[in-house]
């Protein structure tokens, strides 16, 4: 997911969002439902499929998030996917993605400067890539802080 959500939004109906990678797959069209339906559930927007984009304002992440799981992946990148959002709005955002690790046991690496956040929302087991790229692993994901000198 890029870092602002609403560049990989194309369409202007979420169904048709969220549908349009699977399509591209060349699903039959009843797997795409399930997996508009599915991906709308896990990023807890059920009943919006029918919805215009611009009805949906400050849930781009969410969206986005959803685009992305319809494809079903079994890694999920996400570029500070709670970039300009609000505290709640954040905590919804890392709240699905912990979901996700969990239930799904889904691979997601996440480029975010809220280390914090990030760090008390995703289960035990992860690990956070330094700009050195030194991995600290196990526990709760830690920042290692590096000095640009």
């Amino acid at each position: 997911m890029f870092q602002d959500p609403e560049t990989q939004l194309t369409q202007m109906r979420v169904e048709d969002e969220i549908a349009f990678g699977p399509e591209n797959l060349g699903l039959p069209p009843d797997e795409i439902a399930d997996r508009v339906t599915w991906a709308l559930d896990a990023v807890e927007l059920p009943g919006i499929a029918t919805a215009i984009r611009h009805t949906c304002r400050g849930r781009e992440a969410a969206r986005a998030i959803a685009a992305i799981l319809a494809m079903r992946p079994r890694v999920l990148v996400l570029d500070e996917p709670t970039a300009n959002l609000d505290p709640g709005s954040k905590a919804a955002v890392f709240g699905v993605l912990a979901r996700l690790a969990r239930q799904r046991q889904m691979a997601i690496l996440i480029a975010t400067q809220d280390v914090e956040r990030a760090s008390s929302a995703m289960p035990a087991g992860c690990s956070c890539f330094t700009r050195d790229a030194s991995c600290s692993m196990g526990g709760r994901p830690r920042c290692l802080r590096t000095s640009t000198t």
